[in-house]
């Protein structure tokens, strides 16, 4: 368990500081008159197909306004001061980023918008973080999966070096990055590697923080992975997708005997959101489906050909509603339940080491943002992440067939009884993280701008496991092993 106790970050500028929850970005700048001076009282708005209604500020004496809480998308800011040519201007907002508009007013004898076109520009100076943003129709365009762990992988300073082609930031191990999907860490416990717990095709951004991450995120050396999916909208949208694959597109090994079945696999993801009510309450969903998936293996040194069959499904709900244009609730829910027939763990030698199991696993969110005053703003959220071990052992608990063996001349490789024990407690992986977070925005004339921001972050990372290594409890390792067609005879040597 990590607790983090709460903490004041003073920062010489708007800049947007977050903790893992619902990533959103931040509108701030400062406005001026022709000749350089402030102009305090201006309204800014700000409206997005991505926001529930519009936001407002109004400038201070300094001219200095700020506008978090931001959902990611493409946003018009729009400045207007009577006696002041009123200014449009676009600014695309990424998950966890401050955003900075700062145009200059020019006085008006008349009615006359002025749009500027053209990029504005995050922070950038010592606090400015090092990040890069994916959106979703990019990646659907490059010869990538669609995958935040892929996404990560475009970014510099990002490799695949660790076991199992874990991510490596910066030179870090591979277990001390940080992955978030809608605010809820999905890194597996005990080795760290994030966990696919999530819907291609619902998948809005992805975000990858390389350097300068706020003192705010915890628990990593590396980087910050960070995804959100989509929220729905004031209009009704969906998808449908298919993929086709078979198992006998896959080349054959070198192993005597391989072979590949002939089977067409469809992966089927469909995703729907709209408006309950407009500007008020959106909900979105998503589902996954895969069907059963076919591996064929083949056991060591005894060469018999097994099928390991996977079936996965994946869903997501979600809400969110603004209950004014201060106070946002969002909750998500994701549930995966994961089937598989023919799992085996390290080198096996015959078919009875062979375990059939399931892997469920869920995840929640619940997140709120509240604008209390213009200058003091609030933020807090619950989520946690379930992950269990269902069956994952041998079925059998007795000497003869709940005994795992282990043949020393051939690298311990196993046969006789699974490993670990399916009937004994389910292994629990999981998680929980309460954060809360208050801002105050001092705007003041002869020391600029600066946010100062208090935060607490409770994380609670804890696995459940008796850690029977045989349905029995009991090992025996053999000296050598005799095969004669599918049968084992160990050789015991007690020499």
């Amino acid at each position: 368990m990590k607790i983090v106790p709460p903490l004041a970050v003073i920062v010489l500028a708007a800049v947007s500081l977050w903790a893992q929850t619902n990533p959103t970005g931040t509108i701030s700048g400062k406005v001026i008159d022709p000749d350089g001076l402030p102009v305090p009282g201006a309204t800014v708005t700000v409206e997005s197909p991505a926001l529930q209604g519009t936001r407002t500020a109004t400038t201070s004496a300094n001219g200095d306004y700020i506008i978090p809480f931001l959902p990611a998308g493409d946003y018009t800011v729009t400045l207007t001061l009577t006696g002041f040519k009123t200014v449009k201007q676009t600014a695309r907002v990424s998950p966890s980023e401050s955003v900075t508009v700062s145009p200059t007013l020019a006085v008006s004898t008349m009615s006359e918008t002025v749009t500027v076109v053209g990029h504005t520009t995050g922070e950038f100076g010592q606090t400015a973080e090092v990040a890069t943003n994916f959106k979703a129709d990019l990646i659907e365009k490059l010869p990538t999966q669609r995958t935040f762990v892929a996404a990560a992988l475009l970014t510099p300073g990002v490799q695949n070096t660790g076991p199992n082609g874990g991510l490596s930031v910066n030179g870090a191990m591979s277990f001390e990055s940080l992955y978030v999907l809608n605010g809820v860490v999905v890194n597996e416990n005990i080795r760290g590697q994030s966990l696919a717990l999530f819907i291609e095709d619902a998948l809005q951004e992805t975000t990858i923080s390389t350097a300068a991450i706020s003192a705010e995120y915890g628990r990593f050396q590396g980087g910050v992975v960070q995804a959100i999916t989509k929220s729905g909208g004031n209009e009704f949208s969906g998808s449908y997708r298919i993929t086709f694959d078979n198992n006998k597109w896959v080349k054959l090994t070198p192993f005597p005997n391989d072979k590949r079945t002939d089977k067409l696999i469809k992966t089927q993801e469909a995703t729907f959101g709209g408006p309950i009510v407009k500007d008020k309450l959106w909900f979105f969903g998503a589902g996954r489906m895969t069907g059963d998936r076919v591996t064929t293996g083949t056991t060591s040194f005894t060469n018999l050909n097994f099928d390991d069959i996977r079936n996965q499904k994946r869903g997501e709900g979600k809400l969110t509603w603004a209950l004014n244009s201060n106070h946002t609730f969002k909750g998500a829910y994701t549930k995966i339940t994961d089937t598989e027939n023919g799992n085996s763990f390290g080198t096996i030698m015959d078919t009875a080491s062979l375990v059939n199991r399931a892997t469920p696993q869920d995840l929640l969110s619940a997140n709120y943002t509240g604008i209390l005053s213009p200058k003091f703003f609030v933020e807090g959220q619950y989520s946690r992440r379930r992950f269990t071990f269902v069956g994952s052992g041998s079925q059998f608990t007795d000497l003869i067939k709940g005994t795992l063996m282990l043949d020393q001349s051939r690298g311990n490789a196993r046969y006789n009884s699974p490993t670990f024990c399916g009937v004994c407690d389910n292994e629990r992986r999981d998680n929980q993280n309460v954060t809360a977070k208050a801002t105050y925005f001092a705007s003041t004339g002869s020391m600029g701008s600066h946010n100062v921001v208090f935060g607490f972050d409770l994380f609670d990372d804890k696995r459940f496991a008796n850690n029977h290594q045989s349905g029995s409890d009991f090992r025996v390792y053999s000296t050598s092993t005799i095969i004669q067609g599918t049968n084992i005879f160990p050789v015991l040597d007690n020499r």
